[in-house]
């Protein structure tokens, strides 16, 4: 398999990992692996999956804002600690990374 196919099929399987986490209410997990897919989308330099990330991390955020607002991840627990909700700051930099112009990383 070549580089470029080894990024491209690494994304699937991360949001595979990222569902599962999340369905099994393993939010870091989820997170941290919605944020190596965010990672594997840019270096392929597909601003598809960039927007595709951004809009889990919301839909994330959102279902454990209003069904676990007590969770560490949560953005009232964040706010109380004087922060940001870890998906909203994903969503973030999925936001930023979708405006930028950029070429993947194994053409460079």
């Amino acid at each position: 398999m070549s580089s470029a196919e080894n990024v491209r099929s690494t994304y699937p399987r991360l949001l595979a990992i990222n569902r599962q986490a999340f369905a099994h209410a393993n939010y870091e997990v989820a997170y941290h692996a919605l944020a190596a897919a965010l990672h594997s989308a840019r270096d392929d330099g597909n601003h598809e999956r960039v927007r595709d990330v951004q809009t889990i991390a919301t839909h994330q955020r959102d279902w454990i804002d209003e069904h676990r607002p007590d969770h560490r991840v949560s953005s009232i627990s964040a706010r109380s600690r004087g922060q940001h909700s870890i998906f909203w700051m994903l969503e973030r930099q999925a936001a930023a990374a979708g405006q930028m112009t950029f070429k993947p990383a194994l053409a460079r």
